[in-house]
């Protein structure tokens, strides 16, 4: 004996009670073709489907009691089950699982490490009906879709994690701690299953820029005369996209070569636009005289970020000016795209001279 259902369109039709062999050509409901009929054991049951126009007649045997599974989107669900009286089937309310994705900002430099967090929310609402397809999400588990740029990072973690079993009405996060290891735009996907094969996915976008960096030159005279005073000049240039915001830059204690009067070692240079070189410069004295021939110092530069860190970016902009927390956002065409806090970071130079009695 086989059921036979055509649909039309979704409707508020639920748990109906139907006939073998019935068609229902009321605005009754819609099924989309590519759902896969399952026996209670999880097995594909053979079925067929014929089209007429925009309806679809489906038909499977009841040999068993067979349960439906379908894509997580605006469909119906459908359970039949064989017994008691007869066969009957029961069209049932929508049965999502919602699984948005939370990623820890929506900008990251390559190689820096953030959270992918998969919120997976049961919003069935019960049929209250034994014979209808199970509302609670059964045996859920979460796995994180393979990316090329997209690694877990201690690569130690499991990929898929169980969420267990999820009520109605009840949410369950699952995370891992990722980073990117290309630059650009890569969509990361979360794949969600339970034991009866239902399937739904989560996806969001995060994009990957180049590793903070300035780009820094030095100009120091040829020869130095021991107490008299020269200048250091260096050349600071954003090769970035981005703008490098509140920057400032701070001269390390050197050997035999001393800051003059009253001259400060860090300098604010401020935002350094992209593809922007800036110059600042220190007045120094030498301990002896001499060639110069190199650098012998290390300089310790710190990059504020535009706007905050990524973790908690907002996705807004409230007044058309960038804001803290407000990344990689439409403000009315009035700012750029964000960077996370660049940190401090070294820069290893060399400054040596030659004096002229022949001793380094």
């Amino acid at each position: 004996m086989a059921f036979s259902i055509i649909q039309n369109n979704p409707s508020n039709i639920q748990n109906s009670r139907v006939s073998p062999n019935q068609i229902i050509t009321e605005d009754d409901l819609y099924i989309p073709p590519e759902f896969k009929p399952m026996d209670i054991g999880g097995n594909q049951m053979d079925y067929t489907i014929t089209k007429n126009g925009d309806n679809y007649t489906v038909e499977w045997e009841t040999r068993t009691a067979p349960n439906f599974s379908y894509p997580d989107d605006d469909s119906m669900g459908v359970s039949a089950s064989a017994g008691g009286s007869g066969d009957y089937a029961y069209l049932t309310s929508p049965r999502p699982r919602y699984v948005p994705l939370e990623i820890d900002g929506n900008i990251h430099f390559s190689g820096e490490r953030f959270m992918v967090r998969a919120v997976i929310r049961n919003l069935r609402e019960d049929p209250n009906n034994p014979a209808a397809v199970p509302a609670n999400a059964i045996g859920v588990k979460a796995s994180l879709r393979n990316h090329t740029a997209i690694k877990l990072d201690p690569d130690t973690q499991e990929r898929t994690i169980s969420a267990g079993d999820i009520l109605i009405g009840q949410n369950k996060s699952v995370q891992w701690l990722v980073k990117a290891t290309e630059t650009g735009t890569h969509h990361i996907c979360v794949d969600v299953a339970d034991i009866y094969k239902n399937q739904w996915e989560g996806c969001a976008d995060v994009k990957a820029i180049a590793s903070p960096r300035v780009n820094i030159m030095y100009i120091v005279p040829q020869y130095v005369t021991r107490g008299e005073p020269f200048d250091l000049v260096a050349e600071i240039t954003n090769p970035m996209e981005l703008t490098v915001k509140d920057f400032s830059i701070t001269l390390a204690p050197m050997k035999n070569i001393y800051l003059f009067a009253s001259e400060s070692a860090a300098k604010h240079v401020g935002d350094i636009a992209p593809r922007e070189t800036k110059t600042v410069s220190w007045r120094l004295v030498s301990g002896f005289s001499g060639e110069v021939v190199g650098v012998a110092f290390e300089t310790i530069y710190e990059g504020g970020p535009v706007g905050n860190n990524a973790t908690g970016a907002n996705d807004t902009c409230f007044n058309g000016v960038q804001d803290a927390g407000e990344l990689g956002v439409d403000c009315g065409g009035v700012c750029t795209e964000c960077l996370p806090d660049m940190g401090i970071f070294q820069n290893d130079i060399l400054f040596a001279l030659i004096n002229e009695n022949g001793q380094n």
